[in-house]
């Protein structure tokens, strides 16, 4: 991997880290600058998430700051969109 490309993987994963902290999910603007407009994701249940049922979600004050969400392990090969590099 180029150092360019670990600097893309490094700032994606940072982002990553920042939606974790239950005052950066809390907020709906710092949220909005995390996220591309054209976010989709789909959940383990197979449910599709974009930007507004993500910030639906984490601005209906059921983010709470006694129950963070933790990383436990990151594993597997990273793939970025090509707006990350």
């Amino acid at each position: 991997m180029t150092d360019e490309s670990e600097r893309a993987v490094q700032a994606a994963i940072e982002a990553e880290m920042q939606l974790l902290d239950p005052d950066v999910r809390a907020s709906p603007s710092l949220v909005s600058e995390l996220l591309d407009l054209e976010f989709i994701e789909i959940g383990a249940s197979g449910r599709r998430w974009d930007v507004t049922s993500i910030l639906t979600v984490t601005s209906d004050g059921s983010v709470a700051p006694e129950a963070p969400v933790e990383v436990s392990e990151l594993s597997g090969p990273y793939s970025l969109p090509a707006s990350f590099i």
